[in-house]
């Protein structure tokens, strides 16, 4: 990006930014990131992040393996309903006017269950989530689509992860109303959901009735309650079902460990994170590119841009890619020190070593040029965005905007929103929540 080589080069802008490119590039691991300098070299000992010998144990959970998703390309019928709804979802919201539509194709194609399989599919992305909900309700109730337990776990498990908690419970009822089992899969979903939802004598109550229904908890199980107890801050209590899952032969993974550095990050206690990092690496489990984005998550949320740098390098030497996250959460650590100058010559090297850049990074990017008051610079990242299909989300236009009105350029901003609104993306200040208290903590410095 032209803009960003420009800016790269340019005198740093605040005085936070002093430390040469060079320096932050050369960094050595802290002593605070106590992780042993083999590990981040990639050597061949026990505790390596590239080379650990450790391998999670296979599980024994049921795996639904008879039915895939979508075989084969998608058929004409689907194809069909599918631009129909899209259509709809341009130009209307009335969900009686979409059952008319889904009524008159189901009615004119008969069609089966397969080709609703591939509407679902196209539809299930958080962008289109309030369609997919209403396309499956739809379903459920249509005879020749014979709903199993998979599809309504889908279901629960997206309503979940739209923190819609109640439609996730009515769902449950409506699965075992139609005659589905009630496994431990769906039962492990739901302490997930109770537990994001910071429902904790819920999870633990559905952790319990997995025991009255003679399952026997597994590892899966133990990390969804794991990570309520993190999302309740109660990072005692979860470190307890760590030993109670040992002592009962279920092996703790990688996502065990994970939980509780992501709890703990949650609290901003940086040395507990640290300590399960170590105490994971010395039991031989295996250090994926996830966990070690948690542990650089929890450094960057209380400002120590430098150890969590160390981390997302050691990650990158170590073998590991870093993603779209692990990128946007080192941008932000930087951000949460005005470090604008070692942001941008991260992602030039970045992208030199030919790594691409997710919607997300960008995003941050033209949010914290925005706040800066660098317009050229956000434009050009939008620019780059659409010059290369990046997918560009609500609140990456909402950002835009903002910088527009922030530059006191209100008529550009307001033609930016009609140009969007014709590509079918619409935006308001609901995509603002999430980051404008975090950009207003960032002001107040």
């Amino acid at each position: 990006m032209a803009a960003l080589m420009e800016l790269h080069s340019r005198p740093p802008i605040s005085s936070g930014s002093v430390i040469s490119l060079g320096a932050a590039f050369g960094l050595l691991l802290p002593a605070r990131v106590r992780i042993k300098s083999e590990i981040s070299l990639g050597s061949s000992t026990a505790g390596s992040l590239g080379l650990c010998v450790c391998r999670m144990q296979a599980s024994k959970r049921l795996n639904w393996t008879e039915e895939p998703l979508v075989r084969g390309k998608v058929t004409k019928r689907a194809m069909q309903v599918i631009r129909d709804v899209r259509i709809w979802g341009q130009n209307q919201k009335d969900a009686e006017a979409l059952y008319g539509i889904l009524d008159k194709w189901a009615t004119k194609t008969k069609p089966e269950r397969r080709d609703w399989l591939d509407v679902l599919k196209d539809f299930d992305y958080s962008a289109d989530r309030e369609i997919l909900f209403k396309l499956s309700e739809w379903a459920f109730k249509q005879e020749w689509f014979e709903a199993n337990g998979r599809d309504y776990t889908k279901l629960i498990e997206r309503y979940g992860k739209a923190a819609r908690t109640e439609d996730a419970e009515r769902t449950l009822q409506m699965m075992e109303a139609a005659g589905n089992e009630i496994d431990m899969v769906v039962l492990t979903v739901m302490i997930g959901i109770y537990g994001k939802a910071r429902q904790l004598e819920k999870a633990v109550e559905v952790f319990e009735t997995i025991k009255e229904r003679g399952f026997t908890p597994d590892i899966k199980a133990y990390n969804a309650l794991m990570v309520a107890h993190g999302y309740a801050g109660q990072l005692k209590e979860a470190e307890l079902l760590l030993e109670e899952m040992t002592a009962a032969g279920v092996v703790p993974d990688t996502e065990t460990y994970c939980g509780l550095i992501n709890g703990y990050g949650r609290l901003e206690q940086v040395e507990q994170a640290q300590r399960v990092f170590d105490l994971m690496v010395s039991r031989g489990v295996k250090v994926t590119a996830k966990v070690c984005t948690a542990l650089l998550d929890t450094y960057g949320k209380v400002g120590d841009s430098e150890s969590a740098r160390a981390v997302f390098d050691s990650l990158r030497v170590s073998g590991f890619t870093p993603d779209d996250r692990a990128i946007t959460l080192m941008l932000k650590a930087y951000e949460r020190r005005d470090l604008l100058n070692r942001a941008v010559g991260m992602v030039v090297e970045l992208e030199n070593a030919g790594i691409k850049l997710g919607s997300e990074t960008l995003t941050t990017l033209i949010g914290w040029f925005g706040r800066l008051g660098l317009l050229a610079e956000a434009e050009e990242v939008f620019r780059e965005m659409e010059k290369k299909n990046v997918v560009i989300r609500p609140k990456t236009c909402a950002l835009m905007y903002k910088a527009y009105s922030r530059a006191g350029q209100l008529d550009k901003a307001k033609e930016f929103e009609e140009v969007m609104k014709g590509k079918g993306i619409v935006f308001n200040e609901g995509n603002f929540m999430g980051f404008t208290q975090e950009a207003a903590q960032l002001e107040v410095r």
